[in-house]
């Protein structure tokens, strides 16, 4: 499944408010989605490493 990072839509961002912030510490570990997941983000910066290369996102991008 190919990573889509893009900024976010006004209905987006007021989706994306119901939903519960997830935090996470400085981390790697394996990481597998079976169906599409959807994500904004409020802060840090995530690198993913995948067969196709890397991809980076932080504040404001709005990840598929």
């Amino acid at each position: 499944m190919k990573i889509i990072v893009r900024k976010p839509t006004d209905a987006e961002k007021k989706a994306m408010a119901q939903n519960p912030i997830w935090t996470c510490e400085i981390s790697k570990f394996p990481w597998h989605y079976d169906d599409k997941e959807t994500c904004l983000i409020l802060e840090g910066e995530v690198q993913v490493v995948t067969k196709d290369g890397d991809v980076s996102f932080g504040p404001g991008d709005f990840v598929e």
